[in-house]
């Protein structure tokens, strides 16, 4: 894994409105910490927009640090990738994709290492679950290969402010904690989800039928 990238004085200096917004601590850690370690203490108890486990693109993970790299990725086919159960605070407005989302509105990815299975070994529902599911959520089927949820891996978490908020994507905050969310690991504008989510056309969402696909 990827040191922790932590923000530069110049970085840190650019988001003091945003810091402002988010804590009222004098020397503030990442970006609207207080509201991130929130966050990932309530979504437990948010609805799960995802009927089962789905693979997360390549790049859902911690953003580098400045500097030069040595890749320490362990990427091979879909074993590099991660499965997620996605939760969202007003599920109903990310359903229906409404644009734009309110302020307030938040998704968590629940990251987990993709663990291979036996198709035989699979345990099969006794009736079908939710879109007509025959297994349980945390195992997915992905071609010839059976997956299911593993170790628990990082947070993601989309977090929108009002949309002239300083130093955020058009109100959108991305932040990465760490697997029990008591860490704020990386938090902004960062370029790493943007670079995806930019690409949207509901309000930086792809929405339920992007996400089963992402």
């Amino acid at each position: 894994m990827p040191p922790v990238a932590h923000p530069s004085p110049r970085r840190t200096l650019s988001t003091l409105a945003l810091l402002a917004a988010c804590t009222t601590s004098p020397s503030p850690p990442p970006p609207c910490t207080q509201d991130l370690l929130a966050i990932a203490r309530d979504y437990p108890s948010w609805p799960r927009v995802s009927d089962q486990a789905n693979f997360a693109p390549t790049d859902c993970r911690i953003p580098p640090p400045a500097g030069v790299q040595r890749s320490t990725s362990e990427h091979t086919a879909t074993h590099g990738q991660k499965l997620y159960f996605l939760f969202a605070r007003h599920p109903d407005h990310y359903r229906t994709g409404t644009d734009p989302s309110p302020t307030g509105q938040t998704l968590v990815k629940q990251s987990f290492t993709a663990e291979p299975v036996a198709a035989d070994a699979v345990p099969h529902l006794p009736n079908p679950g939710p879109f007509g599911r025959t297994i349980p959520a945390e195992y997915r089927r992905d071609g010839d290969q059976t997956f299911r949820t593993g170790e628990p891996r990082e947070l993601f978490v989309m977090h929108k402010y009002p949309p002239d908020t300083p130093d955020t994507d058009q109100g959108w905050v991305y932040a990465v904690l760490s697997p029990d969310g008591t860490r704020v690991l990386a938090a902004g504008a960062l370029q790493t989800c943007m670079k995806c989510h930019t690409e949207a056309t509901t309000d930086r969402l792809f929405g339920m039928y992007r996400e089963r696909r992402r």
